[in-house]
């Protein structure tokens, strides 16, 4: 990895999921490169959407998100996402992610699913769970 690659993950300091009034940041420390978050709780609803932010990005930076779905597959969820989660130039961004198709074809299902964010390439940049819960 090179050095630049390092400073830009140590540089990033924030991913954050909000779904309501739910909110998880990630965080990444020097050295050994780490992400770590509390699980998000997310309803399981068939309209669902969850607004998605991250910060201590590259100013132009795109991003993709994915979702390893209960198929055990990856699912790229980014063209689910309106608008397109870009770093503006203060490198944050936020985007509107419209699950509710995962949920219809149950791709997603109670229960808890990883959430990479990634470069564009699909190297992987911060993690977290994401925890679907019945709706009451």
């Amino acid at each position: 990895m090179k050095t630049k690659d390092i400073l830009r993950l140590i540089s990033i300091n924030a991913l954050v999921v909000i779904v309501s009034v739910v909110c998880i940041t990630f965080t990444v420390s020097a050295g050994d490169v780490s992400v770590s978050s509390e699980p998000v709780e997310i309803p399981l609803d068939k309209k669902g959407k969850a607004t998605l932010m991250g910060s201590g990005f590259e100013a132009g930076q795109e991003v993709r998100i994915i979702i390893l779905t209960v198929d055990g597959l990856n699912s790229d969820i980014t063209h689910y996402c309106k608008p397109a989660p870009v770093a503006d130039n203060s490198g944050k961004w936020s985007t509107v992610w419209s699950y509710e198709r995962l949920v219809k074809k149950k791709l997603i299902k109670e229960g808890s699913y990883t959430c990479i964010v990634t470069d564009k390439n699909y190297n992987d940049i911060a993690n977290t769970k994401l925890n679907f819960k019945k709706i009451q």
